[in-house]
């Protein structure tokens, strides 16, 4: 499990988030797979993508989204032993 999602918590306060996220692994490898398949559609990339004047913005706003979505799927991938 990621350190951000415990933050700054302590103590009992900490064990219980940690409790939380992991009870909710089932949901949340669902918003994994949602947001995993989000990424792949946004990472295709078509001949027609470069027919606009502006395809280099566009293409960094992609990678920009596609890169988002890789730091979300990594924190909803769950290590109980971390």
């Amino acid at each position: 499990m990621k350190s951000v999602w415990l933050g700054a918590s302590k103590g009992e306060e900490r064990e219980n988030i940690r409790a939380e996220v992991l009870q909710a692994q089932k949901v949340l490898d669902k918003l994994k797979e949602i947001v995993y398949n989000m990424r792949n559609e946004k990472s295709t990339v078509t001949t027609t993508d470069y027919a606009s004047p502006s395809w280099s913005h566009e293409q960094a706003h992609r990678n920009g989204y596609v890169d988002a979505c890789d730091r979300i799927v990594s924190l909803l991938t769950l290590d109980p032993t971390n």
